[in-house]
């Protein structure tokens, strides 16, 4: 596809719907590396908008592409540090267009969290509870889980016990990581990172790279940030603030238990 062709197809991204109906919106993020930085820019300027405005036309799948062409666009195209300065506007909407779609996902996630699936929930609280007991894993560790559900039922509690609640959250989350890298330590006997600035961080990185984390560890470091982060949320209740970030723990430590147990018979 040569630039005037996608010149052209960039041109008509006002009618994106219909394009995206047509295929041609998955050919456009293939050939986003053949885009002059013009072409490029307004290709990031339409995204954006439409990210914004009408973002139910994308699908998952679509999103998931569209975020990973543009980090590699971005990191690709302005990668010395002279392209870096003269290109911060583009560079601006790409990071814009890679939040946007975070915030979808997390909206989606909260959403459907949100919305009558606690039966559920229970059933993947208690797969946990198995799983870290297979594991040997601290039995305070189970203790934790339980006394933080406990919180969320007792109606009485208030916005303190709710805060209480979302510290012990975080120390669950923790905690959990301490222990499924020493079952990764084990197998692996590979000694930790020392490249980031805390524990913490260093055993992310460790725990990454051993079960291969993609979005689960885009999805773990969300709801950190949003437990450390709960004050800027004032749009809903401390309580179902709380339920919606304990439910996304849960399934976020589903999933890594998951991983790990993977990892482990492999």
């Amino acid at each position: 596809m040569d630039n005037r062709k996608i010149k052209d197809i960039v041109a008509c991204l006002n009618s994106i719907e219909t394009l995206t109906k047509l295929g041609y919106l998955d050919k456009l993020i293939g050939k986003i590396f053949h885009f002059n930085i013009p072409n490029l820019k307004h290709f990031f300027i339409i995204l954006d908008e439409l990210l914004f405005f009408e973002y139910p036309i994308f699908s998952e799948e679509q999103l998931k592409k569209i975020k990973k062409a543009v980090k590699n666009a971005i990191s690709i195209k302005f990668s010395t540090k002279k392209e870096l300065s003269s290109n911060k506007p583009i560079i601006g909407i790409g990071n814009r267009i890679l939040q946007r779609i975070n915030l979808i996902f997390y909206s989606t996630l909260s959403q459907s969290l949100s919305e009558g699936t606690d039966f559920q929930i229970s059933i993947d609280r208690e797969k946990i509870k198995e799983k870290m007991s297979t594991f040997g894993f601290d039995s305070t560790l189970l203790e934790t889980l339980d006394k933080i559900e406990e919180i969320y039922q007792d109606s009485t509690k208030d916005e303190f016990d709710n805060s209480m609640a979302m510290g012990q959250l975080r120390t669950f989350l923790e905690k959990s990581t301490k222990l499924i890298c020493k079952k990764i330590n084990e197998k692996t006997k590979e000694s930790y990172p020392k490249t980031k600035p805390s524990e913490m961080g260093n055993l992310r990185e460790y725990m990454k790279k051993h079960l291969n984390l993609g979005e689960e560890n885009d999805l773990l470091d969300a709801v950190i940030k949003i437990i450390n982060h709960k004050g800027s949320h004032n749009l809903i209740s401390e309580r179902e603030y709380f339920r919606v970030t304990k439910n996304i723990s849960i399934e976020t430590t589903f999933l890594l238990l998951t991983k790990l147990e993977k990892f482990i018979g492999n």
